[in-house]
């Protein structure tokens, strides 16, 4: 089945969910984090079974004291359960965004299902969420008519199938090259497919497993020594890397993932930091433009990042020194 073609809005504050002015429009934190989301947050986890019916949805909105008529209640419903049940990965999306001049389109692909956060460190209202890939952008001035009336509508969820041709053209001329992932100088030595293959390897370890596994590789490569938190409990920290004295030097967070890693990620484990301690992120996927300066950032403890080429390069390395339970899973003979 080809892929769909949809238009997802961000909510704009404008004073209207928070006190604090220094909280950013959801349209920038989608954007720099690389996911759309949808609202309506008060009615909890819209990706729960409980909530995959019209019916259903329009109860949960009247309880929850959304909109004063049937109708009203009725599109929201019906918006929900596009976001969450009918767009599909590999599907195109389109993010209105709004810096000073002309409102600016970013194009995606759809990279994971709907999922919910609870408490996301990124401050966004919007906590129903599905990861993207930016393919490209373009300025509202560049686009026809007919797809800017498309674009101009006010439902927070909708289909726009029937522009493919023009926005399948967008995305072949006016695709992100500055904003793709930086790549180290060295990266060629490992080809992408062998990268691929190391990596598929790896997501398909239990996530608990492939924290150890990750201890085991520092373990090898580095002098500190790197001990594996609790699974439970861990406060978003999952190994410390502690020196000859027993002080925790670094602390790490890892994450078995195909989407992105943001900015927010970035922050949520700067957070866990105490004085004198810098951190470690670990990821089968790469780090976003934005999570990249964060981690580097002048005046600020430093965050090492290894992506899915680094951390290939590692098994590879210590392929022979690894444990027998991860070298047959991993099992890069075959």
């Amino acid at each position: 089945m080809s892929r769909r073609y949809w238009g997802v809005r961000a909510k704009i504050l404008e004073g209207a969910y928070t006190d604090d002015e220094d909280n950013e429009d959801d349209w920038k934190i989608c954007r720099d984090n690389n996911f759309v989301a949808i609202g309506w947050s008060e009615l909890g986890n819209l990706t729960k079974f409980s909530y995959n019916t019209v019916e259903l949805l329009k109860q949960k909105l009247k309880e929850e004291g959304f909109y004063d008529n049937e109708r009203a209640r009725s599109k929201a419903a019906y918006q929900i359960l596009r976001f969450t049940k009918e767009i599909e990965k590999g599907d195109v999306v389109i993010l209105p965004t709004y810096p000073e001049g002309p409102i600016i389109y970013y194009i995606g692909e759809v990279l994971s299902d709907a999922y919910y956060v609870e408490n996301p460190s990124d401050e966004a209202y919007s906590k129903t969420r599905r990861d993207v890939k930016w393919l490209a952008k373009i300025s509202r001035d560049d686009i026809s008519e007919k797809l800017r009336r498309s674009l101009f509508g006010q439902m927070t969820v909708f289909n726009i199938d029937k522009h493919k041709a023009e926005i399948e053209k967008i995305i072949e001329t006016n695709q992100i090259i500055e904003e793709q992932p930086v790549r180290s100088e060295n990266e060629e030595t490992l080809n992408d497919e062998k990268i691929g293959k190391i990596i598929d390897k790896l997501m398909n370890i239990d996530p608990y497993e492939f924290e150890e596994l990750v201890v085991e590789l520092l373990n090898l490569d580095r002098d500190f020594t790197t001990v594996k938190t609790k699974n439970i409990s861990d406060g978003g920290v999952d190994f410390v890397c502690v020196d000859d004295r027993g002080d925790v030097r670094y602390k790490g967070q890892v994450k078995s993932v195909s989407r992105p890693i943001g900015i927010s990620d970035i922050l949520a484990l700067r957070g866990t930091l105490q004085h004198n301690q810098e951190g470690i992120f670990v990821t089968t996927s790469h780090f976003t433009p934005s999570a990249i300066e964060e981690a580097q950032a002048p005046g600020k403890a430093e965050i090492e990042l290894i992506g899915r080429k680094k951390l290939s390069e590692l098994v590879l390395k210590y392929y022979d020194d690894l444990s027998k339970k991860f070298k047959e899973k991993i099992d890069l003979v075959n």
